[in-house]
């Protein structure tokens, strides 16, 4: 039994629903922020003179960096505590330590170890120099030319980060339903395992 398009609607509707439950912000996160072309360590970039950032402010030209820098409350929590920010790709630091990176493939940072502390969060972030931030190119190309974009062209916009729950039985649902969902978009429509799974898609969505 195949599912019909209204089963479909609705498993691709859970799908986005689940994935916005999967992460619960408790508080919003304000960065300080300066930036440079030089390459800095942490020590040096906590010299600098680092000034309250706006969200939507405009930054990032080419061959730039960003150090971005929050003190933040991290809450008691027995599920898993996580620090979330959309600056652009960039390592964090927790309290001095290297905690990880964000990027396409990384979202988030676990703070657990953190529970219940007041901590120090420091980001590098580059800002890029190919222009892949921009809108595509509408002038005519013409064979040798180089695509580039001016060095004073902003690439980015600073985004408040946030403090947030993690719901593991949330993503174990979404991450079940999805997998299950992807196979049986793979087998032969006349399987008897892709009847069994069209069963049980049929009866999360009741």
């Amino acid at each position: 039994m195949a599912l019909s398009e209204e089963y479909i609607r609705k498993i691709e509707f859970l799908q986005g629903n689940l994935t916005k439950r999967m992460y619960e912000k408790s508080q919003s996160v304000q960065f300080r922020a300066f930036f440079t072309y030089d390459r800095l360590t942490l020590e040096e970039a906590k010299k600098q003179t680092a000034v309250l950032m706006q969200s939507g402010t405009e930054w990032g030209k080419k061959w730039q960096y960003g150090w971005f820098f929050a003190e933040v409350d991290v809450p008691k929590n027995n599920k898993k505590v996580l620090f979330m920010a959309e600056l652009g790709e960039c390592i964090v630091f927790v309290n001095d330590k290297v905690m990880g990176a964000l990027d396409k493939e990384h979202t988030a940072i676990d703070l657990n170890e953190f529970s219940g502390q007041n901590v120090k969060i420091a980001m590098e972030v580059y800002a890029g120099h190919s222009g892949d931030e921009l809108p595509p190119c509408t002038r005519a190309v013409l064979p040798g030319d180089e695509l580039d974009f001016p060095d004073d062209v902003c690439q980015k916009q600073v985004k408040d980060g946030s403090i947030g729950i993690f719901n593991e039985d949330v993503f174990m649902l979404w991450m079940d339903i999805n997998t299950l969902y992807d196979l049986r978009n793979n087998l032969d429509k006349n399987s008897l395992r892709l009847a069994k799974i069209d069963k049980a898609l049929e009866k999360v969505c009741n």
